[in-house]
């Protein structure tokens, strides 16, 4: 939980940090001729990352949150599995339980199918003795 936190924290600092660049330093506007991009590249002092520039903070900064947020979506894909993993069980737990009551309910049905059956026969019993009954009588 800590280690989650303090990813966030970095993250959230390098952010607002990002968000305050000035982007507009680094649109082009219009294409450059071949001899000031031959000028741009000669000039080291003004391109190059490993002096004290402007360019070079900005280009460390975005590095940064670009490795913080990295961090970030890893501890995030992270916590999403744990969910994930824990819904397989509820789901699991749920098929358990859909399959037991479904046994019972099978064994239900079953038991009143028996019930109804032996209504129907002793109904059927009876019905059968009444008319013996009756025939006997008319017989007399």
């Amino acid at each position: 939980m800590f280690r989650v936190n303090l990813f966030t924290i970095i993250f959230d600092t390098n952010t607002k940090k990002v968000l305050k660049i000035d982007y507009k330093n680094y649109i082009l506007q219009n294409p450059l001729s071949l001899e000031e991009i031959i000028n741009e590249t000669k000039n080291e002092s003004l391109n190059s990352l490993n002096s004290a520039t402007q360019t070079s903070e900005d280009y460390t900064l975005v590095y940064n949150y670009i490795e913080a947020l990295n961090v970030f979506f890893i501890n995030f894909l992270d916590v999403l599995k744990g969910l994930k993993g824990q819904n397989e069980y509820l789901i699991e737990d749920g098929k358990k339980e859909i399959l037991y009551y479904s046994n019972q309910e099978r064994t239900i049905i079953s038991i009143t199918f028996i019930f109804q059956f032996a209504i129907f026969l002793i109904i059927q019993i009876f019905e059968i003795n009444s008319i013996n009954f009756n025939l006997k009588k008319k017989i007399k």
